[in-house]
């Protein structure tokens, strides 16, 4: 009877880790992947979300998912024509500035010229509104 027991409590040591992961991690509640996701991205700085909002849709071309993730139900894009793109074009970003919840994002165009500017405002880990320059000198 004693080796059965000792058996059962070496089974039982090792299965009960993987019954608890399984039990804390699931698809869905307070511990879900996506739970831990939003968790993150709320703690994110406002330099942060616009990085990773830009990083998403321009440099891993899933525009629909980033503005998913990134953009308020309220957002507002002042000055952009809809359906228009996040960043003007394929410029690459040449400043990133930013001054409490806003972020100023420089794209750079031929011969050191800028070919313009997003202005972002985030609020509570997401885009709210956003506001084109194009042509800046």
């Amino acid at each position: 009877m004693r080796p059965l027991v000792h058996l059962f409590a070496i089974v039982a040591g090792i299965a009960a880790p993987i019954g608890v992961e399984r039990l804390t991690m699931s698809a869905h509640g307070p511990r879900s992947k996506a739970s831990y996701e939003a968790v993150e991205r709320a703690s994110m700085g406002p330099r942060e979300v616009v990085q990773a909002y830009l990083e998403l849709s321009l440099a891993k071309q899933q525009p629909q998912r980033a503005a998913t993730e990134y953009l308020s139900r309220s957002y507002v894009a002042h000055g952009l024509p809809a359906g228009s793109p996040p960043a003007p074009g394929k410029v690459p970003v040449r400043h990133i500035a930013t001054d409490r919840d806003t972020v100023i994002v420089e794209y750079g165009g031929p011969d050191d010229t800028p070919a313009a500017i997003d202005v972002f405002r985030v609020a509570a880990g997401k885009i709210v509104e956003q506001w084109r320059i194009t042509g800046a000198a």
